[in-house]
């Protein structure tokens, strides 16, 4: 068993610095420019330039966030669900999710094998002849990923929910002639992105198209008020009239119906190695409707935006740390007992990317990361079983840390033992399918203790748990 610091330690042979790897990842994190020179180069999602003006407010003002009505949030949740379950319906693990990128610009293809393929999920649609204009910004993301894998033909595949029947799917092919106005658009619209968020000037971006038609960000834009230089006209979605042939497709239709439909008459568990290690808290974020969070019970909203900063800046340097060029950063998929757990890889090798708050780095010290990184080395663990291997990086980045740098360490863990933390996973994972099975999740272990009150980081399923 794993209960204990010492469990943990006795699985571990040694830990080493690898400086070769902590070189390249500095070197791309810190080597990326902006190739007008103008302002310090970050990378920019191609979700972010589907809408500069609403991306530019939800980055300045994450409370925001908070704004978005419960019927969304709902929308929002069954369309991640969606995206999941339809992948795993009609695709290979090898062909979803595939991260792309062009001049520092970063997206992830739903699917991508001969060509794009963008996955939605809708309660309604427009008519079969009306995607161009009924759903512009679908057609943009969708146009983004063929420009960036320079591939002129993608697929747009919606599946429409009709209440408690079963949904159909609706496949749209769509066709770019010529790629590079596109490519130059997404340029533009993340040069002018850079620049409002080192100027903190919105005004020089187009305005949001859902201004007035319920815009969670509509209290702070500038979307409603006169632009003078006249920069902050309606984004015009120019990518949208690019396409040169949109064509309903009725045979793939019918056929990704009938799969999709199919496959879910199956329920499976959906898990993380996250999820293996704690699967009470597991069972609350799948099972128990609403979100909580920090400052929620007792009205703290300047701390709760103070923590979504810190989340934001933290989902930053990892973005940074995965997608900077050179490190071969991946996801990749095992087997564990009939489920498909995630394993994420750098250079081939199962990583862990950390940010601790301690003010000086960790020596590689078997006990000391044991017992002060018990989650990351439990995980690490956990993926290096998965991938049949006895050694994993756990990349950490210091953000307290004063000297620059002395910010970013990557360790090399060599474990002696990896079979205690499949042990692990294994049982918990019974222990899911027997609580899915029987609709309660008393069964279930519970967290450490420490977890529960741990700061401000405590649980936020606390006090409801303790059955």
């Amino acid at each position: 068993m794993l209960e204990t610091d010492k469990d943990i330690s006795s699985t571990i042979e040694r830990v080493e610095p690898n400086l070769t790897d902590r070189i390249a990842i500095l070197s791309g994190m810190m080597g990326i420019k902006e190739h007008t020179g103008r302002f310090k180069e970050r990378l920019v999602w191609v979700t972010d330039l589907i809408n500069p003006k609403k991306a530019y407010y939800r980055e300045k003002f994450p409370e925001l966030a908070k704004e978005v009505p419960f019927e969304r949030r709902e929308l929002m949740w069954a369309g991640t669900e969606f995206h999941y379950e339809f992948g795993r319906a009609v695709s290979q693990e090898v062909y979803r999710e595939q991260r792309v990128g062009f001049r520092s610009i970063i997206g992830a293809i739903d699917i991508f094998k001969d060509h794009p393929v963008e996955l939605k999920w809708t309660r309604d649609i427009t008519s079969k002849s009306d995607i161009l204009k009924g759903r512009p910004e679908n057609v943009e993301q969708l146009g983004m990923y063929c420009a960036m894998t320079n591939v002129p033909f993608g697929r747009l595949v919606y599946y429409v929910h009709e209440g408690d029947e079963p949904g159909r799917v609706l496949a749209f092919n769509l066709k770019f002639d010529d790629l590079k106005p596109v490519r130059d658009e997404m340029i533009t619209r993340k040069d002018l992105l850079l620049e409002a968020w080192a100027t903190e000037n919105p005004s020089i971006l187009p305005g949001c198209p859902w201004y007035g038609k319920g815009c969670e960000c509509e209290k702070k834009c500038d979307c409603g008020k006169k632009c003078i230089c006249g920069a902050s006209k309606t984004l015009d979605q120019s990518i949208a009239r690019m396409v040169s042939e949109c064509k309903y497709d009725p045979e793939e239709s019918k056929r990704l119906t009938r799969v999709f439909n199919a496959y879910t008459s199956a329920p499976r568990a959906k898990l993380s190695t996250w999820d293996l290690m704690t699967p009470r808290k597991w069972w609350f974020n799948k099972h128990v409707k609403g979100e909580k969070g920090f400052g929620d019970d007792n009205g703290d909203t300047v701390a709760a935006s103070a923590k979504q900063d810190w989340k934001t800046a933290k989902r930053g340097i990892e973005d940074q740390i995965k997608h900077c060029s050179g490190i071969e950063y991946a996801l990749e998929f095992a087997e564990l007992e009939g489920e498909r757990v995630p394993v994420e890889t750098l250079r081939k090798v199962p990583v862990v990317i950390a940010q601790p708050n301690f003010k000086d780095p960790l020596p590689p010290d078997v006990g000391k990361m044991a017992k002060y990184w018990r989650d990351d080395i439990l995980r690490l663990g956990m993926q290096c079983a998965l991938a049949g291997k006895k050694t994993g990086k756990l990349v950490a980045y210091y953000h307290n840390v004063e000297d620059v740098d002395a910010k970013l360490v990557v360790y090399m863990v060599h474990f002696r033992d990896t079979k205690p933390y499949l042990d692990l996973m294994g049982g918990n994972l019974r222990l899911i399918r027997e609580a899915i099975l029987n609709r309660e999740f008393v069964g279930l272990p519970r967290c450490p203790e420490f977890k529960c009150q741990y700061k401000e980081h405590r649980c936020k399923w606390i006090g409801e748990c303790r059955g």
